[in-house]
């Protein structure tokens, strides 16, 4: 079955959450949850699935707690702490921005045969309009790619 994406875009009050600044992108793929959580929770090798990463360092095995550094080829290195880590369908993390907050969170729900992929970003705080448009929206114009990164990575490809 070929595989389809939805996306969603939009700011406190349009979705229900008490987040200041929301995205979610969906995409659903025949592969399964399982083999998605493999690459994913492989937090170290991020940076061969995304191609803006430059480098992780995580020093101890992934779970809720644990705090890694994510360095983007643009921008500083971020300080992120594991929040969810449930394998094989849900990761999250939070990145502390100056006064903001963003939360990434990774979702595999089966769906019949198939696996649908939700990735949502939330930035909250008072300075989430400047956050959204510097780091929330460029994240979000990177899903698509990253989720097809996953998918070739997944497939045995990179």
């Amino acid at each position: 079955m070929k595989n389809r994406f939805k996306r969603n875009y939009f700011y406190k009050g349009h979705d229900h959450t008490d987040a200041d600044w929301h995205f979610t992108f969906e995409y659903q793929t025949e592969l399964p949850a399982a083999s998605l959580w493999e690459v994913l929770a492989q937090i170290d090798k991020w940076p061969t699935v995304d191609d803006r990463i430059a480098s992780v360092k995580i020093d101890q095995p992934p779970e809720p707690g644990v705090t890694f550094t994510l360095k983007p080829f643009k921008g500083p290195p971020l300080k992120m702490k594991i929040l969810r880590f449930d394998p094989p369908h849900l990761y999250s993390d939070v990145c502390h921005l100056f006064m903001a907050e963003m939360y990434t969170t990774h979702s595999f729900t089966p769906v019949g045969k198939e696996t649908l992929i939700k990735v949502s970003i939330e930035i909250d705080g008072p300075l989430t309009p400047i956050w959204s448009r510097t780091v929330g929206e460029n994240q979000a114009r990177g899903l698509c790619d990253q989720t097809e990164r996953l998918l070739i990575a997944v497939r045995g490809d990179i």
